[in-house]
């Protein structure tokens, strides 16, 4: 006999409703709620089970899942909770906040007697929700994560950082701050190219699936690796691949090639 596996979703935002939807393509027994109801007929639509109210949505299920859009959102609604409705439930809250918040919000959960609070992020967006390579990480209690890791599979590959449920907050800003990183300097590689005599007719996109990538999939690893060794070292001076001193000089070499092109700050040409 199968066990019908349920789930509650608290907020219908772009990622709360890529969540729910999952679970529910999934076979999840999936109550939802959010408090613009033109979002929940959506999903029910799609075979989610509406709740009438707050309460009644998290006392539906073992496993309430919130995804709001910040953790003061979260606070208010939690304060109209009844601790009763709580008891003996796991929280796992995917919304984006600083690690202060973030334990804010698991101190208050837990003084509503949710057996745990799992702390998600998610570096992914709503469309990637469901893929087995989309990013997750978790961090809360390891024993109540485990026993939920195969089920969360289902929204992505699940990542474990630690008990402090704010190391998933600094994860994300961690990784984050790695993308924002490569996007900006992207942004800044097609400034150049586009400013250049090299750029013809869909010359970005090129740049990206013949040059860009094979670069990010094998050269540039074996660099990051060279410089976090040095980091971690402490010794900047001497390395087996490319020294910072090295790419000191190799910065105002580009410096003066963006200038020589007419670009400014933020990429823009000058006129």
């Amino acid at each position: 006999m199968t066990v019908e596996r349920s789930v509650s979703v608290i907020g219908l935002g772009l990622m709360g409703s890529a969540l729910a939807r999952t679970f529910v393509e999934n076979g999840w027994k999936t109550t939802v709620w959010n408090r613009s109801t033109d979002k929940v007929h959506r999903l029910v639509a799609k075979g989610a089970v509406p709740a009438a109210s707050l309460a009644q949505c998290v006392g539906a299920s073992r496993l309430v899942v919130i995804c709001l859009l910040n953790p003061g959102a979260v606070h208010e609604l939690l304060e109209n909770i009844d601790p009763l409705s709580c008891m003996g439930r796991t929280l796992i809250d995917y919304t984006s906040g600083t690690t202060l918040l973030t334990r804010q919000t698991q101190e208050k959960a837990m003084s509503l007697s949710f057996s745990a609070y799992i702390r998600g992020a998610i570096l992914a967006t709503p469309a990637q929700v469901g893929r087995p390579e989309s990013p997750f990480y978790y961090a809360g209690d390891e024993a109540t994560f485990r026993s939920l890791e195969s089920d969360i599979k289902i929204l992505g590959r699940p990542s474990y950082v630690g008990e402090d449920p704010s190391f998933a907050s600094l994860q994300g800003c961690i990784m984050m701050d790695a993308f924002f990183g490569i996007a900006i300097g992207f942004l800044q590689a097609v400034a150049v190219l586009k400013a250049s005599t090299m750029y013809s007719a869909g010359g970005a996109e090129r740049f990206v699936t013949e040059e860009l990538a094979p670069v990010l999939s094998h050269a540039y690893p074996m660099v990051l690796a060279d410089l976090a060794k040095q980091i971690d070292k402490g010794n900047y001076l001497t390395g087996d691949g490319m020294p910072l001193s090295l790419l000191i000089q190799t910065l105002n070499s580009m410096k003066r090639t963006h200038s020589d092109l007419g670009l400014r700050k933020g990429g823009r040409t000058k006129k």
